[in-house]
Parts: structure tokens; sequence; C-alpha cells
């Protein structure tokens, strides 16, 4: 017989009575671990965003960076990346906007440059 209210919890659990939470201090029942990022260049493509929704149903992080302003922002919304927009034909900015994602992010997985030669 339990003495206090944590034993009774305890005994409660231990036969069956009751079942685990996964719930988690703040509130959450349960936390999207991120193990990998990845940057595509060039990616507003359909290809690219393909490739986007995949590795973010796996659980990556995504940037994309392209230089159509209005339709990545709006893309971005939608499917729930990061976009980057920048000049496609200045490779400096395109090298210049990786550095900055990879300060932010800490490191990139993989970099995916789908721009047509």
């Amino acid at each position: 017989m339990a003495d206090n209210f944590l034993e009774q919890r305890m005994e409660d659990l231990l036969s069956g009575k009751i079942a685990a939470s996964l719930r988690r201090p703040g509130g959450s029942s349960q936390r999207k671990h991120v193990h990998f990022y990845v940057t595509i260049i060039g990616g507003l493509c359909d290809e690219g965003i393909a490739k986007a929704s995949e590795l973010l149903k796996k659980g990556g992080k995504v940037d994309i960076i392209d230089s159509d302003w209005k339709k990545g922002s709006l893309l971005a919304q939608r499917h729930g990346f990061k976009f980057h927009p920048v000049d496609m034909a200045d490779g400096k900015a395109i090298v210049l906007r990786i550095e900055e994602i990879r300060k932010e992010r800490g490191l990139i997985s993989e970099i995916i440059d789908l721009r047509k030669p």
C-alpha cells in the first residue's frame, strides 16, 4: 500500500491501471527532433519543391535559395521551408547566402544544386 501520491501513481502504473504519459515540461507531448539541414539551390522548380516536402516530412529543416521572391515566399508559407531570395546569376551572392545559412543553422547536412547549366 502506497504512503503518498507518487508511490500510489507508481503502483497504478506498474499494475496497468494507468498508462505512462509522454508529456514534457512546457506542455508539448511530442518534440520533433531535427537530424539534418538541407539547402536547395534553385529549388523553386517542381523537383525542388517535391524534394523539400519529402525532407520536411522526414523531420529535416530545408532552406531554398532562388530568385523569385514572390513565388518563394508563397511556397515557403505553404510547405514550411525557409526561403532565401538571391540573384541566381551572381555566384558570389549564392555562396554568401549559403554561409549565412550555415552560421544560422550551425551546419548544413547537404547542399542540392538544381540550377540548370
